[in-house]
């Protein structure tokens, strides 16, 4: 055989070389950008009670159960929600509306990881979601729909992402007898603003 024969095939056996090098080298980098954003969430995860700790989310759900009746627009919900937080008090109201930025920071963080695949993304958005309690939830998505009526160009596709993973639909199960008056009511009288967030 020729010297050219094996030049040819000492060349083809070098470029099969370097892209097996290649593709352990992608996914070496993506198995370590993964292991990062594990180590990132577990720490979000390890930190969310903490930030959920004695917050008066029951008190709220209470306050605003008792003044159902009143609310037939998005302007009265916003009108219970601050009357509520101008009776806890200024430091306790920051501490507060600062828990639900942490909500906000968890899920963008899931949500915008380029590593993990959509359905990997909803597992986690998941987890998220399974360490909130019904008032915690309900708490949520009434600061939620206070913050778009006052900031209505604010983040509008957050919406559409909570919507996409199903963030709410706890709140929606007929057999809570607790939610079922007080999510109807939503839903009908605030029937658009609630859409926004909650597949209905």
């Amino acid at each position: 055989m020729s010297d050219c024969f094996w030049t040819m095939i000492t060349a083809l056996g070098t470029i099969a070389a370097a892209i097996v090098a290649l593709i352990a080298l992608v996914q070496s980098y993506d198995t370590r950008k993964n292991s990062m954003f594990n180590a990132l969430f577990s720490q979000l995860i390890a930190n969310h009670k903490e930030v959920f700790a004695d917050k008066p989310c029951t008190e709220f759900y209470k306050h605003f159960a008792d003044r159902l009746d009143d609310v037939k627009t998005i302007r009265d919900l916003v009108e219970i929600w601050a009357e509520f937080q101008k009776g806890l008090g200024i430091e306790k109201s920051v501490r507060f509306s600062h828990t639900f930025k942490y909500v906000y920071h968890e899920v963008t963080t899931v949500h915008k990881e380029g590593t993990i695949s959509p359905s990997a993304k909803h597992h986690y958005i998941g987890i998220i979601q399974s360490l909130m309690n019904k008032d915690e939830l309900f708490c949520y998505l009434v600061n939620l729909l206070q913050h778009f009526e006052k900031y209505p160009d604010d983040e509008n596709d957050y919406r559409e992402q909570l919507k996409q993973y199903r963030f709410f639909d706890d709140l929606l199960r007929d057999q809570d007898d607790r939610y079922r008056e007080v999510m109807a009511h939503l839903c009908t009288y605030l029937y658009a603003d609630v859409s926004k967030i909650i597949d209905l």
